[in-house]
């Protein structure tokens, strides 16, 4: 899995679940899964990217990445854009972070978990102290 995500692939686990019983259990816990195997996804970036992060970096623009992406994959898909990601935060690293923090230039780019709806308004959080700067 490691390696596929390094690769800047999506990877996804895939099992079988069997269930004994005539009605279905009330959670996915009541299942039988057994791992079958991994898929892995290719979503390459659009050619136009990298240009257009080199001209934001140029401009003196700070670049975030925020994606749903497990960590490797997003650490291969920054380096492919051109983004120096030299730290990659889930949602929770996120939520501890203070407004110095994410001012100072913390974080370079982000992995939040794409099912956890809470964490979707993290661009918000992050854009926040570099907002008051512009003004």
């Amino acid at each position: 899995m490691d390696a596929m995500a390094a690769q800047g692939l999506r990877v996804i686990g895939v099992a079988g679940a069997r269930h004994a019983g005539r009605t279905l259990p009330d959670a996915q816990t009541g299942f039988d899964f057994h791992f079958i195997g991994l898929i892995a996804l290719s979503d390459p970036l659009r050619p136009e990217v990298p240009q257009a992060v080199r001209e934001c970096r140029e401009a003196g623009i700070r670049l975030i990445m925020i994606t749903g992406d497990y960590p490797a994959t997003a650490l291969s898909i920054a380096a492919q854009a051109g983004l120096p990601a030299v730290e990659v935060l889930n949602g929770d690293e996120v939520d501890r972070l203070d407004e110095a923090a994410c001012a100072a230039g913390s974080p370079r780019s982000a992995s939040v978990p794409a099912y956890v709806p809470r964490k979707s308004c993290v661009s918000c959080r992050l854009s926040k102290p570099m907002r008051k700067s512009w003004a």
